[in-house]
C-alpha cells in the first residue's frame, strides 16, 4: 500500500486534540501538513499491524518541479 505525502508533513505535526482547529487558527497550509503528517503515521501504523499477514504500506511522493526548473524540450 502506498500513502501520498510530501515534504509539507513538515509544515505540522498530527495535533491529536484539536484535529479540526476547533481551538486554534485554522490556515490552509497548517492544515495540509498535518494531513500529510497524519499519512506517514497511517503508513506506519498499517505496517505495525500487518506485516505478518504481508502487508506494509509505504508514505512517500514527489512533487513535481516547476517549469522552471525542468528541462527544455529537445527540439532537435
Amino acid at each position: 500500500m502506498v500513502l501520498r505525502c510530501s515534504n509539507a508533513r513538515l509544515f505540522s505535526p498530527v495535533v491529536f486534540g484539536d484535529l479540526d482547529f476547533r481551538f486554534r487558527p485554522y490556515g490552509p497550509t497548517l492544515a495540509y501538513g498535518q494531513a500529510k503528517t497524519a499519512a506517514v503515521l497511517l503508513a506506519v501504523e498499517i505496517s505495525r499491524r500487518w506485516r505478518g499477514h504481508g502487508i506494509v504500506a509505504n508514505a512517500g511522493g514527489r512533487h513535481r518541479a516547476p517549469a522552471v526548473h525542468r528541462r527544455p524540450p529537445d527540439t532537435g
